[in-house]
């Protein structure tokens, strides 16, 4: 119990020296007799080694427990072997470990990861804009690449037109044509034919053929496309309004006074209601024409059942458009129950509208009826339509425009 032991020796060397690591072990598996008095270490030299072991330390995560021993330090060659997951090296930052694993991989011939980022592995594709890679009558203009069949010559008619085509005429395209000739030397006459297409929606689809006149089936076929016209504002459709719609309103008018004289209705055109309303727009210089029976113009008002559009004041001149419309309501001081019913394709010309009545004079011609018979008292007339009386079917009112509308 007497007897006492010496201090430990003080570290004369570098693997000597105190590490934080090895302190709780070499504490923990030295032998201290019982009773004996203990006495405090010597302090460790202040070095540069330890200012970044201590540095290091703060970096260390928390022991869970008092009684979790820290790791002993590497031996000196395990710098250059791959660390465990989630293994910490003092005195060696991220950067470094990453680079020792590498060599250490290479160096062994095994454990080096091959794997690339899923970034740089992955085969660069240039994704085009969805609206750019579609066929161009898929981006909300009905204009599209149009078969141009060569078997033919076609392109030598007095109105050309693609056989693709040629069943739509006045039905639901409006085409044009431009034609030239040039001369060039030794004789060679050239024709070159610039074909307007002009769809319901507006878009237009412009055909070029050029050919030698002396043997057309050489010819050379090009094809553009123009999408639809942005729409009108309110101001603009005042503006066709007095260039066109007062005109038209006033010859329907003139015409409707004619057809109720004693002589007799006179009918317009071939007495059908398409040929009355293009009879009036003819009329009227600089007008664009109809797109067969589709399209008359900007449209000013939409009624197709479960949706209504207005963008301007209905106005006389106005063209009203009926697509297989039924209305059913009650008329006149005793609610007289009436039924009215339009065919496929009819067309009038509107003379009044009452906004809050919701009602719609118009000027007519050769009505037909939804089972087919049409009127037989023929000529020009007038007629009411109660708009929210509509049970079925579409009505559309249009405002005739100019040929600038479309740059023609």
């Amino acid at each position: 119990m007497d007897v006492s032991r010496a201090p430990p020796p003080v570290p004369t060397s570098r693997e000597d020296e105190y590490d934080p690591y090895r302190a709780d072990e070499t504490r923990s598996t030295s032998r201290i007799p019982a009773g004996a008095i203990p006495i405090a270490a010597p302090p460790v030299p202040h070095t540069r080694e330890a200012e970044q072991s201590s540095a290091d330390d703060d970096l260390t995560p928390p022991r869970q427990s008092l009684d979790l021993r820290a790791p002993p330090p590497p031996p000196p060659h395990a710098a250059a072997l791959p660390q465990p997951q989630g293994a910490r090296t003092p005195g060696l930052d991220r950067r470094s470990m990453d680079f020792n694993r590498t060599l250490a991989a290479s160096d062994h011939g095994a454990g080096v990861d091959t794997r690339q980022s899923l970034d740089v592995s992955r085969s660069t594709t240039v994704r085009r804009s969805h609206e750019q890679s579609r066929p161009y009558g898929e981006s909300g203009s009905i204009a599209s690449e149009i078969p141009l069949d060569a078997s033919t010559p076609w392109w030598t008619a007095s109105n050309p037109l693609p056989p693709v085509l040629q069943p739509r005429r006045n039905i639901d395209i409006l085409t044009e044509n431009e034609e030239s000739t040039s001369t060039k030397r030794g004789g060679q006459s050239v024709v070159t034919k610039n074909i307007y297409i002009l769809f319901s929606d507006y878009s237009e689809t412009t055909i070029s053929a050029k050919y030698d006149a002396k043997s057309p089936l050489d010819c050379e076929l090009e094809q553009s496309h123009k999408p639809a016209p942005a729409k009108l504002r309110q101001d603009q459709l005042e503006v066709y309004w007095q260039r066109f719609g007062r005109a038209i309103a006033e010859k329907a008018n003139a015409l409707a006074n004619h057809s109720s004289k004693k002589e007799g209705p006179a009918a317009i055109g071939d007495g059908t209601p398409t040929s009355f309303v293009a009879e009036l727009i003819k009329g009227q210089e600089g007008a664009l024409q109809s797109v067969g029976t589709k399209s008359y113009g900007a449209l000013v008002y939409e009624n197709l059942g479960a949706t209504t559009q207005q963008f301007d004041e209905i106005r006389p001149g106005d063209v009203v458009t009926l697509r297989g419309a039924r209305f059913e309501g009650h008329h006149g001081t005793m609610k007289t129950k009436y039924r009215q019913e339009y065919g496929a394709g009819h067309v009038a010309v509107v003379e009044e509208w009452d906004g809050i009545k919701r009602a719609l004079r118009i000027w007519e011609q050769g009505r037909e009826n939804a089972d087919g018979k049409k009127d037989k008292k023929g000529g020009v007339k007038s007629d009411k339509l109660r708009l929210g009386d509509l049970r079925s079917g579409e009505i559309r009112v249009w405002r005739v425009v100019g040929r600038d509308y479309v740059g023609w």
